[in-house]
């Protein structure tokens, strides 16, 4: 057997302990419908021992174990979803960064009766998560019977009041405190934020928008690990009193409404973030397109682009004349442009997260 195709696995986290491949576990189900598991692979043992105890309890549970590469898209996980009553999302730093659960997320918005994330890990919410209601999973609560009772409790009436609101989520801890500087900070930022909640101002929603082409990555070390440019935005402003969440994009992008629904204060965007290689005229007409669609939101953006190269071709000389004069002629004063240059560009150099945090804070009044 060739070695796992998992993602986490490929970039080296360790030695692959999931069974073997092509394997899709289902409970029996009854006519009522299921409930469909989407993690990580990396999680499988946590989601087999859960999955084992929602069965126990009479709650019906679908998951797949592994995937072939190129498989990672079946009929029958496709099924899977579309016959689920309730999807439970594990969620931990796995997780929130897979294509595919993003994807199976994508797939199951309107065809499940309600999706559920499930807090194993304290991480960075996608998306298509964050006006969602969640389940406290972390430790040993994870396999507990009160979360078992939970889930038992929303499988037999998905509409029911269990969860708690996005606005409690806990924020995700920084990776490295320094110094008693930097931890002093850590914690002048929770105050912030916990005096925000009293006084009934939640702290400014940004989100983070870009594409996983590999070319369109500018850092090689995030390129390599499989990252994106919004996974270093992401790491560069978790200090700030904001909440972040990412979502990844594509020229195939269709959720515009859900976006406008949360109607955030500021998205941070690449100006390729619906780039196509094969259609790169309607990568720029769905740009403009969802800019127009975030109108009377007060949503402000920044785009943030390499700039044009020192001899620009004439498709992308017209590509960046066409985005200024659409600034302009839309009188656009909300959408704030940064180049960050043809050399190295990276939002881990010093000088770049500098100017992107400095035009963040700008754009949303933080000191």
């Amino acid at each position: 057997m060739g070695g796992c195709p998992h993602e986490r696995h490929r970039r080296g986290s360790g030695e692959c302990t999931c069974p073997p491949q092509n394997q899709i576990q289902f409970s029996p189900m009854s006519e009522a419908g299921h409930v469909f598991i989407s993690y990580s692979h990396v999680d499988h043992g946590y989601v087999t021992s859960l999955a084992e105890r929602l069965t126990a309890a009479g709650v019906p549970v679908s998951y797949d174990h592994q995937l072939e590469p190129g498989q990672g898209w079946s009929a029958q996980l496709e099924a899977g979803i579309r016959d689920a009553r309730l999807m439970l999302v594990v969620l931990t730093t796995a997780s929130s960064e897979s294509v595919y659960v993003r994807r199976e997320i994508h797939f199951a918005d309107d065809k499940v009766s309600r999706i559920v994330p499930l807090l194993r890990e304290t991480c960075t919410l996608p998306l298509p998560l964050a006006d969602k209601q969640w389940l406290e999973g972390r430790g040993a609560r994870g396999l507990s019977g009160e979360l078992i009772s939970e889930v038992a409790a929303l499988f037999r009436d998905p509409r029911a009041a269990i969860g708690r609101s996005p606005h409690e989520l806990p924020r995700q801890p920084r990776r490295r405190v320094r110094s008693l500087l930097a931890g002093a900070a850590v914690v002048m930022l929770g105050l912030l934020i916990i005096a925000g909640w009293l006084s009934g101002r939640r702290p400014p929603l940004v989100v983070l928008m870009d594409s996983a082409i590999p070319r369109q990555v500018y850092d090689d070390r995030t390129r390599a690990s499989g990252g994106t440019n919004a996974d270093d935005i992401n790491d560069l402003l978790k200090d700030l009193p904001i909440r972040l969440v990412k979502e990844t994009t594509s020229l195939e992008w269709r959720r515009e409404e859900q976006v406008r629904q949360l109607r955030p204060d500021l998205i941070v965007m690449h100006l390729s973030c619906f780039y196509s290689e094969t259609n790169i005229e309607d990568s720029d007409r769905k740009f403009w397109s969802f800019i127009e669609s975030m109108q009377g939101t007060g949503t402000r953006f920044i785009v943030y682009s390499r700039g044009l190269p020192e001899r620009p071709d004439a498709l992308t000389l017209r590509r960046w004349n066409d985005f200024l004069h659409g600034i302009t002629s839309r009188d656009e004063p909300r959408i704030t442009l940064i180049e960050v240059g043809r050399e190295a560009p990276s939002f881990r150099s010093p000088a770049t997260g500098r100017r992107l945090k400095g035009a963040v804070k700008a754009a949303l009044n933080l000191r």
